[in-house]
């Protein structure tokens, strides 16, 4: 005769079933963290390796660009797309990335390094255009170089950084900035998730300059776009119109509005004419005629294309203008954001 269970070992069993149930669940996200912690580490570790033979065939730099960088790169590490950095969006498998809970970014706003949170100074500059890759292994990456990279003995081995016991990266990459994506366009899309950073802190501006309690990025010269990139963006930069008479070289003020993030992103805060006599007077700028482009609204609400204000050597006037890149003809244009 079979012995049935009593009602007492059913809802015993049915409790400890329940508390596995528990436990399982509640290691499950460790688990995942556990997995694109070892992701990032893979994405670090396989770029120093081609960094590292790079370097022992004395082939880390400097070069003049990020492009150039990178043209090299692909040759000891595996890449099957790249990415110019006014197409970024290609070799992403999104488009925005999070940032935090309350912030998000727009891939194509990482136009150079100083959108990853890198400094110009005298020992670094990663101001030329960003390029993106995507790896062997369906990784997707963004690159910013400083051509300032200092020489590398091709001699010497690099001691490696270490995570559980596990190589993860060297000196060797000291002249790169990257984000990199391990997951895909699958969520969560976040950066410390599946986003991953080598040697940044971006993506995002640094604040340079603090001026009437605003904080204000480092100036750069902006990537041109065209007037059907311009078209594309502008509704979402808050661009009335996009600029096809005078720009046949590019549209520089749009330019600096998208790697800003939008009109209301580039200096317009009534302080430039500070902010052009900081840039100069610190030795940071150029003892040459300097202008910012900025924001001017006109008579009908529309922000004027290609408004700037220069300030002149000898005699460190100022000036306004409204036109492509071109003020005396002689001026380096910069611009500068506004941050938050």
């Amino acid at each position: 005769m079979k012995k049935a269970f009593t009602l007492a070992e059913v809802l015993i069993t049915i409790v400890i079933v329940g508390l596995v149930s528990i436990l399982i669940i509640s290691f499950i996200p460790n688990i995942q963290k556990i997995i694109r912690a070892e992701k990032i580490r893979t994405v670090k570790y396989k770029l120093t390796q081609a960094t590292e033979k790079m370097a022992a065939e004395d082939l880390i730099g400097p070069y003049e660009n990020t492009t150039a960088f990178v043209n090299e790169l692909k040759k000891h590490f595996k890449i099957i797309k790249i990415c110019p950095a006014s197409s970024l969006s290609s070799c992403w498998s999104y488009n925005t990335i999070k940032v935090n809970e309350n912030e998000t970014i727009d891939v194509s706003f990482l136009q150079t390094g100083l959108q990853l949170k890198m400094q110009a100074n005298e020992a670094s500059d990663y101001s030329s255009p960003n390029v993106g890759i995507v790896t062997s292994d369906g990784t997707s990456m963004i690159l910013s170089y400083n051509t300032k990279c200092e020489h590398l003995n091709p001699l010497e081995n690099y001691q490696w950084s270490t995570e559980n016991n596990k190589p993860v990266t060297n000196a060797t990459t000291s002249c790169i900035a990257a984000i990199f994506e391990i997951n895909g366009a699958k969520a969560p899309n976040k950066i410390g998730d599946d986003i991953g950073l080598l040697n940044t802190n971006g993506p995002g501006y640094s604040c340079v300059y603090e001026v009437n309690g605003k904080c204000y990025s480092q100036p750069f010269i902006p990537t041109p776009i065209t007037a059907e990139e311009c078209e594309k963006i502008k509704d979402n930069l808050g661009i009335k119109r996009c600029c096809y008479e005078h720009c046949s070289n590019g549209d520089y003020w749009a330019g600096a509005i998208k790697q800003c993030g939008g009109v209301d992103k580039l200096n317009s805060g009534g302080n430039e004419k500070t902010l052009l006599n900081m840039f100069t007077n610190y030795g940071q700028g150029q003892t040459k005629d300097v202008c910012f482009w900025e924001n001017y609204e006109n008579t009908t609400g529309e922000y004027a294309q290609g408004s700037y204000i220069c300030k002149y050597t000898p005699d460190y006037s100022f000036s306004f203008g409204s036109n492509n890149n071109s003020s005396r003809g002689i001026a380096t244009h910069y611009a500068i954001c506004e941050l938050k």
